[in-house]
């Protein structure tokens, strides 16, 4: 049975939008809250990919069809002409699916490991993460020069990234000394969570944004629902 085009674009909807709103639902409530949120930086990152995984697998398909002489009959809804194409070029398909695994995997790798020792902070002004930083440099012993973003002795020890419209700060610990980097994300984990908090002004913005997503998905569920219903009659 040929699916019309209406009802594909709902399932993409349900598909992508389903982890979208959740993601930012989440991330509403968390900029809400009066104290700063630590989260590590590869479990940050982690968390924006969940939300984004439905646009990553859907959008992993459409390249396997898209580079694929049959994806006409896709569009068209002819999944027996796919079906078909499979059974002819099962391999090829097999091998782009396989690239394109590895292609997205090899990125997370890379950005998980570049994060590895990356705090983001939810809910914080930069001034105050910057005295923060300056204290927690102070108790571990490291008498650091700031120059622009970044604080160090000789070589870079600490840097700092600052998204202020969304108070939000990304606290890198930069140095080569496995010990001292343990140390200074122990003493930062600790410190950045007791600073005065600030709230973040476009929380009600990502509020909004997640309803409308939900709302949106609801929609193509409605529509799905329905053509299953015209469909049985």
């Amino acid at each position: 049975m040929a699916l019309p085009f209406i009802v594909i674009l709902c399932l993409c909807g349900v598909f992508c939008l389903a982890p979208l709103s959740l993601y930012l639902a989440w991330l509403a409530t968390l900029n809400r809250r009066q104290q700063p949120t630590v989260f590590g930086g590869g479990w940050d990152f982690a968390c924006l990919l969940a939300g984004l995984s439905g646009f990553l697998v859907f959008g992993g398909g459409l390249l396997v069809a898209g580079l694929q002489s049959n994806f006409r009959y896709a569009a068209r809804g002819n999944f027996q002409a796919v079906r078909d194409a499979w059974g002819d070029e099962g391999h090829v398909w097999g091998l782009i699916a396989l690239g394109y695994f590895a292609i997205v995997m090899g990125a997370v790798a890379l950005v998980v490991v570049s994060r590895w020792r990356t705090l983001v902070v939810y809910n914080i002004d930069r001034d105050r993460a910057e005295m923060v930083i300056g204290d927690a440099l102070a108790e571990v012993g490291v008498n650091a020069t700031r120059f622009g973003n970044v604080w160090g002795e000789g070589a870079g020890v600490v840097a700092i990234d600052a998204f202020q419209g969304l108070r939000n700060v990304s606290v890198k610990v930069t140095t080569p000394d496995p010990r001292l980097a343990d140390e200074l994300l122990r003493v930062l984990r600790k410190r950045l969570p007791e600073a005065m908090g600030a709230e973040d002004p476009i929380a009600g913005a990502i509020s909004t944004t997640a309803v409308a997503c939900f709302v949106v998905m609801l929609c193509c569920m409605l529509l799905i629902g329905f053509f299953l219903w015209q469909a049985s009659r």
